[in-house]
């Protein structure tokens, strides 16, 4: 089924995680960037154009709360099956 965590530590999976969460944020903040400037120089646009920064960061603001929300998922699952496997309930 592909790579998996089972094996590692804690710190190395967060250590994963965090630089999952690094690259992820930087990738989508440059693209939000440029997809903002290839819109500005389109012929007939007649907005602002010095935004891209912001919206970049927006896009990687966007990116960080869905890799943080997934990165938790994966590591409540994770437990959790864990606890079903060891016959632990609540």
């Amino acid at each position: 089924m592909g790579t998996t965590l089972r094996g590692l530590s804690g710190w190395a999976r967060l250590g994963i995680y965090a630089a999952a969460l690094l690259v992820g944020v930087l990738v989508t903040f440059y693209v939000g960037m440029e997809r903002e400037g290839a819109v500005c120089d389109r012929p007939d646009f007649d907005g602002e154009c010095d935004v891209a920064g912001l919206v970049g960061l927006v896009w990687g603001g966007a990116a960080f709360l869905v890799l943080v929300t997934t990165f938790v998922a994966i590591e409540v699952v994770r437990d959790l099956r864990k606890r079903a496997r060891n016959g632990e309930g609540r």
